[in-house]
């Protein structure tokens, strides 16, 4: 199972991909054509995830000491 900051760091990694709106890349006659719909999906879905895990992630109890 995922924690949270590691799905704050897929989620920022697709939002680059997304911003640089490359569709595809050639390395050494390799192309690797990226499909930028799925990518979306994608990034739906880890925020569904994302916002599910923090609503459902107890925060620690903060103690209280009474000095007087």
């Amino acid at each position: 199972m995922k924690t949270i900051e590691q799905l704050e760091t897929q989620i920022d990694a697709i939002d680059e991909r997304l911003r640089s709106g490359i569709r595809s890349t050639s390395t050494d006659g390799t192309s690797v054509t990226v499909d930028l719909v799925a990518l979306r999906d994608e990034r739906d879905r880890l925020m569904k995830e994302l916002d599910h895990r923090r609503k459902h992630t107890r925060r620690p109890v903060v103690s209280r000491i009474r000095l007087g």
